[in-house]
């Protein structure tokens, strides 16, 4: 890295950190008011004469105010990003204070818990939002510095309640509008920065992060991550309403040592919430959620028969267990719904204040009819209920499993399709991601434009024929993996011109392994860098009716395209062999989804039907190929690449062979129903003359990355069709400008006569 980059990266950092430090802090000082809401609770109960049941509504008084406006506060800042909202937050927190110290009466007092509630409600989704934009792509983290400033501030409240408002009375909470106000004064600050910051327009990074799963999964999964909220947020809720009573009642202990007791269990929680995010950026954060919802069930269960010291040592326990969940839980939450943040923010929080609040409201009754080890004895059982984490589906367990250590990737072809949806996916797990690109005509830096801002993320203008300017970069960059996926792909275009595929797939290949070649040895020969060489099934040739290619299958290239990607494959073996380079080789079937040029097949019927004009199919439309969605694609080469093994390669297929012109009838049945003017779109169909040397099928045999390495698609066509469809539908903006470039909306490859046969 040179001094420059360095001191940009690190200038880039500092202002992430400052931003989330002011963000962690200002969470810290509103959950501070929040939590004087329970931690007076006893002070209340002797001056107010109030039962469990009416300490239980001031908590759902609080709580369902919150749930039920964050959502709609979530929705508007997808939008129209709000940062001002924060200080406003923290002004609604401050007066619902005020109201709280010198409420004459218990209807008061509700009103004074409802503007705490409206505070977060419109502080909790915006203040997540901002600290998940800059994270750079660590968003586990982000989350965590973000969620530890609150359970700080839970934890510091009943500390300060005992020590403060205990001995002084309900009139010193005015004390705490002093800190109040320096949040609000913090938040102005952030939302300067918020304002100013560069970033890509909101439209094009909701584009850039792709497409969600279909709404029945995905609802499916919000099912069971509610479940989960309501799993800790009617545990934790419970203890920070009733805990101080319970120890009073059980071990007749005074008001102030029972805050003292709270004290511990919210560090407690605090520092669960501390480590949550950056093991949930290593091992996924699934794994995290069932260590902590499941874990916690051994330590609950014992929690009512424990004397007064192990009380407190099964306090601390359960208080880091269950709430390193936490920010896993949203991280997952949110990479449901890829470009929806706020809403998904909103809806987390409202679940979490709302569950939290009946929980606490209909358990404050049952105290009443029950007791108070009744109510502990039902919350001991709560966190079994994250056993129903085993009905998510397979393609959103897949999606968040580890992903492994982070490592710093040069990705080459990095602005084009399946290279911007490995930049997206590698940034999003927290690895450093250097783009290089050429920028021809098929590269598009919208494509990355959802991490464009990233400190993760740098981009290099550069054409692999030139070698001094690869040596450049690794020397700049030292990346611990190279990723080259760029390349001239186009078939039709191969035949028309095929001295630029040579120049660029055939001897850009060897300019690129002579530049890691000679990076790897100016390291020190490493063991864990590789060279991961991304390559077509086409190399193969063409299959009959039956058969499919496995990685022995002998090459039989057709076409210049399938022609230059064979020799580089053969260049990448030979200095695997020659030299000792450590490579990683991958052949991939026919990627779709979004950011798909519109000169392959997918997008140009999606886009013809749109415009009414013919729908060109080769020949008679019998060619068969295996589609593979392109998001499966990017996480299938992460796979290889952080567990492939050495030297060898891997086929990686989507396991859904269709001919062309059922493909094509299913996207016009599709759009007939998704934008049904100008339907039937089948009639658009036109048979045109084949390609020279169309090969007939293509099938790829995956047995190898399945056994090894445990991968398979998880987006079946009929699914990936229906997002590619709504997405090109959605991003109009995206695709339009794209239509005048050079030789789109041509018929191509037609330079010379099919041969006879």
């Amino acid at each position: 890295m040179t001094a420059a980059t360095g001191g940009l990266r690190a200038s880039a950092q500092a202002t992430v950190w400052a931003v989330l430090g002011g963000v962690a802090l200002c969470h810290c000082i509103n959950d501070i008011m929040q939590s004087l809401v329970s931690a007076i609770y006893p002070l209340l109960e002797e001056e107010f004469r109030l039962s469990y049941a009416q300490i239980g509504f001031l908590t759902f008084a609080f709580t369902v105010t919150a749930s039920l406006l964050q959502p709609f506060v979530g929705v508007v800042t997808d939008k129209r990003p709000l940062p001002l909202a924060l200080p406003l937050g923290m002004a609604s927190t401050l007066v619902g204070i005020v109201v709280l110290a010198k409420a004459p009466s218990y209807p008061v007092l509700i009103l004074g818990a409802m503007l705490i509630g409206v505070g977060s409600s419109i502080f909790h989704p915006e203040a997540s939002r901002i600290a998940r934009a800059a994270s750079g792509g660590r968003y586990g983290t982000a989350q965590s510095v973000f969620q530890v400033g609150g359970n700080v501030g839970h934890a510091v409240g009943p500390l300060l309640a005992a020590f403060i408002v205990a001995p002084f009375g309900r009139p010193s909470l005015m004390f705490f509008t002093i800190g109040a106000a320096l949040g609000i004064a913090i938040l102005w600050r952030v939302a300067e920065w918020h304002r100013t910051r560069p970033k890509p327009a909101a439209r094009a990074a909701r584009a850039a992060e792709g497409t969600a799963l279909p709404k029945g999964r995905v609802l499916g999964a919000l099912v069971v991550l509610g479940i989960l909220v309501f799993t800790k947020n009617a545990y934790t809720s419970s203890l920070s309403s009733f805990y101080t009573f319970y120890v009073i009642e059980r071990f007749g202990l005074t008001a102030q040592q029972s805050q003292l007791m709270l004290f511990v269990f919210l560090g407690a929680m605090a520092l669960g919430v501390m480590v949550g995010g950056p093991i949930g950026d290593r091992i996924g954060p699934l794994a995290v959620i069932w260590v902590s919802i499941l874990g916690v069930l051994p330590f609950t269960l014992m929690l009512p028969y424990a004397n007064l010291w192990g009380s407190v040592a099964l306090t601390l326990v359960i208080g880091i267990v269950i709430a390193s969940a936490f920010p896993a839980i949203l991280v997952f939450a949110q990479e449901l719904v890829p470009g929806r943040v706020g809403l998904i923010n909103g809806i987390f929080f409202g679940l979490a204040f709302g569950m939290g609040g009946l929980a606490a409201a209909a358990l404050g009754a049952l105290a009443d009819a029950h007791g108070i080890e009744f109510v502990y004895r039902i919350c001991a059982w709560l966190p079994a209920l994250g056993v129903l984490t085993i009905f998510l589906p397979r393609g959103v367990v897949r999606a968040h499993r580890a992903v492994g250590p982070t490592m710093k990737l040069l990705v080459t072809g990095g602005a084009g399709f399946i290279g911007s949806a490995v930049v997206r996916l590698a940034v999003s797990r927290g690895h450093e991601v250097v783009n290089l690109d050429a920028l021809t005509y098929a590269a598009n830096l919208a494509n990355v434009a959802s991490v464009g801002s990233s400190p993760l993320y740098a981009f290099e203008h550069a054409d692999l024929r030139d070698r001094g300017a690869l040596d450049r970069i690794l020397a700049a960059h030292r990346p611990d993996a190279v990723l080259h996926l760029a390349a001239e792909s186009h078939v039709d275009r191969s035949i028309d011109g095929p001295g630029a595929f040579v120049e660029t797939n055939v001897l850009g290949t060897f300019n690129l392994l002579e530049a890691a070649r000679a990076h790897w040895l100016r390291e020190g020969r490493p063991e864990g860098f590789r060279f991961h060489h991304v390559s077509t099934d086409e190399v193969f040739g063409s299959l009959g009716v039956a058969g499919q290619f496995t990685e022995e299958t002998p090459y039989d290239p057709r076409s210049p395209y399938s022609a230059t990607k064979a020799a580089s494959d053969h260049l990448v073996r030979a200095w695997h062999e020659t030299y000792g380079l450590p490579v990683l080789l991958t052949n991939c079937s026919n990627n779709y989804g979004p950011f798909h040029f519109p000169e392959k097949l997918v997008p140009v019927v999606i886009l013809n039907a749109l415009h009414g004009r013919p729908i060109p199919v080769y020949g008679k439309g019998e060619n068969v190929r295996d589609w593979l969605y392109v998001e499966d694609h990017a996480d299938a080469l992460l796979t290889v690449l952080e567990r492939g093994e050495v030297g060898r390669s891997y086929n990686i297929g989507g396991e859904n062979e269709a001919r062309n012109i059922d493909l094509v009838r299913v996207i016009c049945r599709l759009l007939d129903e998704m934008r049904p003017e100008g339907g039937p779109h089948e009639r658009l169909i036109a048979f045109v003359q084949d390609r020279p040397g169309h090969d007939a099928r293509y099938a790829i045999d995956p047995s190898r990355i399945r056994e090894e390495l445990g991968w398979r698609p998880s987006v079946t066509l009929e699914e990936g069709l229906r997002r590619t469809v709504d997405w090109y539908l959605r991003n109009e903006d995206w695709w339009r400008p794209l239509l005048s470039r050079e030789g789109v909306g041509q018929r191509l490859g037609t330079a010379v006569e099919p041969v006879a046969g």
